[in-house]
C-alpha cells in the first residue's frame, strides 16, 4: 500500500498556471492511472471539483489511501482551491466509499 502511494506522489509535480487545482488534480489522476491499482479511469470533476478513482479495496485501505493522498499532496506543494475531494469510488456499485478534502 505504501508503495501505491509513494509511487503516486513521486510522480506529482506542481504545475504554474492560472487553472493550478484542475492542473494539479489531472497530474494526481495520471499519476494514480501509472500504479495499475485502478479499475477504470481516474476522472477530474472540475464542477463538482473532485478527483473519482474507482478502486476495489476495503473501507479501512480506502481511507488510509484518501488521507495519505492528500497529505502527501500537500507536501509535495500541490495546491487546491478551497473545496476539492478525492473520491475512492466502490467498482461494484459505483457509489464514493471514502472523500477526503485537498
Amino acid at each position: 500500500m505504501k508503495a501505491l502511494l509513494l509511487i503516486l506522489v513521486a510522480t506529482l509535480a506542481p504545475a504554474a498556471n492560472a487553472n493550478q487545482s484542475e492542473i494539479n488534480a489531472m497530474t494526481m489522476c495520471r499519476a494514480a492511472q501509472s500504479t495499475g491499482y485502478l479499475m477504470g479511469n481516474c476522472r477530474v470533476r472540475r464542477a463538482s471539483q473532485t478527483i473519482d478513482m474507482t478502486i476495489y479495496t476495503s473501507m479501512t485501505e480506502a481511507t488510509k489511501m484518501c488521507n495519505q493522498m492528500s497529505f502527501y499532496a500537500g507536501k509535495l506543494g500541490l495546491r487546491f482551491d478551497n473545496g476539492w475531494l478525492i473520491r475512492i469510488i466502490k467498482p461494484i456499485d459505483l457509489s464514493v466509499m471514502v472523500e477526503c478534502g485537498l
